[in-house]
C-alpha cells in the first residue's frame, strides 16, 4: 500500500467522524455517563442502563450545551433508550445503505468527554438476527475485533464512508455489540407509542433450529430454538435449562421461531411463564 493511499484512507476516516461528530452527544444522569446520537427531530437515542427515571438526564450536544431531556422510554432488553431534548435543530446523521461484511471497516464512536473519540475496526463476523438474553430481538449481529472503549456506550458504529450502522452497548454481550439501525427504528417507534417496554424474559441466548422428523412429530411444528448461553442466575437457569436445550414452547405457545419467542413473551414482565 503507497503512501498516497495511506493518506487517502486516513483523511476519509476524519472526515467521516467529522461529518457525524455534531450529531455525537454526551449523556450524563447522576454519576452515569455515556454516549449518545441524534436520530430525529429532538430525539436523542443511547443506551438504557446510562438513564434512570430518579435523575434527569442531561445531554451536551456538539456545540457544548447542555440541556435536560426528558425520557421517552427505555427498552432494556435491547439496552436502549429514547430522550427528547428541547432543541429546534439536531443534526441527523446519515444513515449507511450498505450492508457490512467480514473486513469492512468500521469506526466507533464516543463523547464521554468533551470532545468526539473514535476507534478503529474491523468487521471479524456476520450473523443473522439474534435475541438478548433479555428477550430483545436484534435484526443482525456484527463482532467488530477489539472491546468497546468506556464510555463509547450509546455511540454509533459507522462504516468507511460515514454512514451509521447502529448503536453500539457494552451492555448486552461480553465484548459489545451493535443495535442494527433497523432494530433501533422499530424500538424508537414503540417507545414513542408505549412508553417503558418491559416484556417477559427468559434469560437465554438462542438460535434458531431444524427439528428431527420425529421432534417435528411429537412438537407440532419443524422450528425450534437452540439454547446457546444462559444468564447467570436468569429464570431459564434457575429453571434447570441448558446450553443445548431446545426451546419448544413457552406456556403452550409453540415456538417455531424469533417471532414466536417475542409473541410468547410479550406482556409477561416479571412472570416469564413456563418454558419445554
Amino acid at each position: 500500500m503507497s503512501d498516497n493511499t495511506l493518506v487517502s484512507l486516513s483523511d476519509s476516516l476524519a472526515a467521516a467522524v467529522s461529518a457525524a461528530a455534531p450529531s455525537l452527544v454526551r449523556v450524563q444522569s447522576g454519576r452515569r455517563v455515556a454516549s449518545g446520537l441524534v436520530w430525529g427531530d429532538g430525539l436523542v437515542v443511547t443506551v438504557a442502563r446510562a438513564v434512570s427515571r430518579r435523575h434527569t438526564p442531561s445531554v451536551v450536544l456538539h456545540d457544548g450545551s447542555a440541556h435536560d431531556a426528558e425520557i421517552v422510554g427505555r427498552d432494556p432488553s435491547l439496552d436502549l433508550a429514547l430522550l427528547r431534548v428541547p432543541v429546534a435543530e439536531l443534526t441527523v446523521p446519515t444513515r449507511s445503505v450498505h450492508a457490512p461484511k467480514v473486513g469492512h471497516i468500521v469506526l466507533a464512536l464516543g463523547r464521554p468527554g468533551a470532545g468526539p473519540r473514535a476507534s478503529m475496526g474491523l468487521i471479524s463476523a456476520v450473523a443473522g438476527p439474534w435475541t438478548t438474553p433479555d428477550g430483545g430481538r436484534l435484526d443482525a449481529f456484527w463482532d467488530v475485533d477489539g472491546a468497546l472503549p468506556p464510555g463509547f456506550s450509546g455511540g454509533p458504529l459507522l462504516d468507511a464512508r460515514g454512514g451509521v450502522l447502529g448503536l453500539n452497548t457494552s451492555g448486552l454481550v461480553r465484548g459489545g455489540a451493535t443495535i442494527p439501525a433497523a432494530t433501533i427504528d422499530r424500538s424508537v417507534e414503540a417507545l414513542q407509542q408505549h412508553g417503558d417496554r418491559s416484556p417477559g424474559f427468559l434469560g437465554v441466548l438462542f438460535q434458531p433450529a431444524k427439528l428431527s422428523d420425529e421432534q417435528a412429530a411429537l412438537a407440532g411444528h419443524a422450528g425450534a430454538l437452540l439454547i446457546t448461553g444462559l444468564k447467570p442466575r436468569g429464570p431459564a437457569s434457575q429453571a434447570g435449562l441448558r446450553v443445548g436445550d431446545l426451546l419448544l414452547a413457552v406456556d403452550e405457545q409453540p415456538i417455531a421461531g424469533w417471532d414466536d419467542l417475542a409473541q410468547a413473551l410479550a406482556g409477561k414482565a416479571g412472570h416469564p411463564g413456563s418454558a419445554r
